[in-house]
């Protein structure tokens, strides 16, 4: 099995400069999120979402799709970090959702495998870079639990998402 590629993040949580778009993020076709998050954080979002790939990160293999500057008003992101996915499997996985406000550092994280996503489309959409694939992924969700952090809970709707992820050759 291939190892997801590692790209650095600057905050665990946040987003990563996975791109080759001089600084831009992907959106269009290949990032789209439909959430509703509560209570601690209030945000909606349906349709295009800008989004960066992810690494993979211990305890392993987890593919990670984030999505960054949700229509908050203190710079929410989202992360999904899907467990025990192989390059260019579908299905049901266990997943973790982890929700971030940039303005003041603050996180949230969902238990480890409160969440399932059916994952429908894990396809490559670029394999000319050379030493990874790219790959939108994508799937419908929900979590049992909601994300906990210092200010309280972040509820979690039934989600839609689409995101980039990169595989190493």
């Amino acid at each position: 099995m291939l190892r997801l590629c590692t790209l650095a993040c600057a905050v665990a949580i946040a987003g990563c400069g996975g791109d080759d778009n001089d600084g831009e993020q992907a959106t269009g076709e290949d990032c789209a999120l439909t959430v509703t998050l509560s209570g601690a954080v209030e945000v909606t979002t349906s349709g295009k979402a800008p989004c960066d790939a992810s690494g993979s990160y211990p305890p392993g293999p987890r593919t990670v799709v984030t999505f960054i500057g949700l229509p908050g008003d203190q710079g929410e992101q989202m992360k999904f970090a899907l467990h025990e996915v192989s390059e260019g499997t579908t299905g049901m996985v266990q997943a973790d959702v982890g929700v971030v406000r940039q303005s003041s550092q603050q996180a949230w994280q969902t238990p480890g495998g409160a969440c399932t996503i059916d994952v429908a489309e894990h396809t490559v959409v670029d394999d000319n870079y050379p030493d990874v694939r790219e790959y939108r992924v994508g799937g419908t969700g929900s979590c049992n639990l909601g994300a906990s952090g210092p200010s309280g809970t972040v509820d979690i709707s039934e989600f839609s998402m689409r995101g980039m992820v990169f595989w190493e050759k």
